[in-house]
């Protein structure tokens, strides 16, 4: 896709419109994804193929920088095909937000290889790291719900640093898929695709490099100045939760509506039961 677009509405546009045509497909595989407690890996790819998940990359490696205020269309039209897709890539493109405010070693193992990577993870602490000279021992835990974790190219994971006080105790750290465990615990009745089993480490100890680590006071309070582009200057406390949930929820919604248009009008030709031979679509 090209990314010399600067206009916002006009790359928004591009990228909604590739949504639609990517639901088309999700929504072929959406049963079998159910089946599988995870996203599909072909629904996966092609929404990697349509460069979605470039949306909020830095634009030096590739990525979009897309406003925020268009991203919820994105996900609502995957959510057409897919709800469990749609929350799966609204998860990993939130995640990729926050990578862009790690420092740029990290973004350059990320980004720099693929800036079309799948991050997923677990922000909240779930056990401690401890300094050591070039980074940090992160102590095993367990990390609940991890979505998209089959699907993903990378992990970030929560962690508690002992001896500071209380709002400047908590980092995210990056880990790499292949230093992960992912536990077969995701038995739900809805949703059921975002395969957000539990993750741990594969070793009770685990060397972080120090690069790799991002302290959460840094992005809730701007601590890293102004010498980011503006996108990754926005009010991160605020805009995360936005970005997790309202295009899938609104999408779900839209759907919702227009299957019951469809319904009515294309499908309900038969009279209603108990009535005088009139048609649903009369009524």
């Amino acid at each position: 896709m090209d990314t010399t677009l600067t206009d916002q509405k006009e790359l928004a546009d591009t990228l909604i419109e590739r949504a639609k045509g990517v639901a088309v497909d999700l929504r072929e595989r959406a049963f079998e994804a159910e089946q599988q407690r995870r996203v599909h890996a072909e629904s996966f790819r092609a929404m990697k193929d349509a460069d979605l998940f470039r949306a909020f990359a830095p634009k030096r490696y590739g990525g979009y920088e897309l406003h925020p205020r268009y991203f919820w269309r994105i996900a609502s039209e995957i959510t057409k095909g897919c709800p469990s897709s749609s929350w799966v890539y609204s998860v990993m493109s939130a995640h990729s937000y926050v990578l862009s405010l790690f420092p740029e070693q990290a973004q350059e193992e990320v980004f720099g290889v693929d800036p079309n990577a799948g991050i997923t993870g677990v922000l909240p602490d779930r056990t401690s790291a401890t300094k050591v000279d070039g980074g940090f021992v992160l102590k095993n835990g367990v990390w609940p719900f991890a979505s998209g974790c089959n699907n993903a190219d990378w992990f970030m994971l929560g962690a508690q640093l002992p001896g500071l006080p209380p709002g400047y105790d908590k980092a995210f750290f990056l880990i790499p898929p292949e230093d992960i465990v992912i536990n077969n615990d995701w038995h739900v009745a809805g949703l059921k695709a975002t395969g957000s089993h539990s993750v741990k480490l594969n070793q009770d100890e685990y060397f972080v490099p120090e690069h790799r680590m991002m302290k959460a006071e840094t992005a809730l309070v701007h601590k890293y100045g102004t010498s980011r582009p503006l996108l990754y200057r926005a009010p991160f406390g605020a805009l995360l939760p936005v970005l997790l949930s309202s295009g899938t929820a609104i999408g779900a919604a839209l759907a919702a509506v227009e299957f019951y248009e469809d319904l009515i009008e294309n499908r309900s030709a038969k009279p209603m039961v108990y009535t005088a031979d009139i048609p649903k679509k009369d009524l």
